[in-house]
């Protein structure tokens, strides 16, 4: 089946944004870990909880060069987003809450 134009157009759009996402964060991660580094910051750990919420109180930045080292829809998630100056790399662990439900039905 062939692609309609406006098909044709979205899938245009779609990869236009997926290239301009992809040098976006190549460049925001050289801005943000040479800010981190002339600091002299080598860790930073944003702790988060809740939907979307970060907790600047429970948050910190570690200057300890030499060392290396949810936002999320539904019922929330928790966990942290680490920046390693070293390596240049940040590593995202959250837990996402999802509710249950459970029917359950009984005759007596």
């Amino acid at each position: 089946m062939p692609m309609s134009d406006r098909s044709i157009e979205y899938a245009a759009k779609v990869a236009a944004f997926s290239a301009l996402r992809g040098r976006i964060l190549s460049e925001n991660k050289v801005v943000l870990f040479d800010a981190l580094d002339a600091s002299g910051i080598a860790k930073a750990v944003v702790r988060f909880e809740g939907q979307g919420w970060v907790d600047p109180w429970k948050s910190c930045l570690t200057p300890c060069p030499g060392q290396t080292q949810t936002w999320s829809a539904g019922d929330g998630a928790y966990g942290d987003l680490t920046f390693n100056v070293d390596s240049r790399s940040f590593r995202l662990r959250y837990n996402r809450r999802v509710m249950a439900s459970v029917r359950l039905t009984r005759w007596f």
